[in-house]
């Protein structure tokens, strides 16, 4: 399986909301290490 870092999904985000909108940013970064470091266990 393949696994997105934290800078990739960090990427992805910028990516996202430059083509759909979107407020930029991440509002709660623990939720998102958090939820990054659940998968890989």
């Amino acid at each position: 399986m393949i696994y997105l870092t934290y800078e990739q999904v960090i990427e992805l985000h910028s990516v996202l909301i430059q083509k759909f909108g979107g407020m930029a940013g991440i509002r709660e970064i623990s939720l998102l290490e958090s939820a990054l470091g659940t998968v890989k266990e």
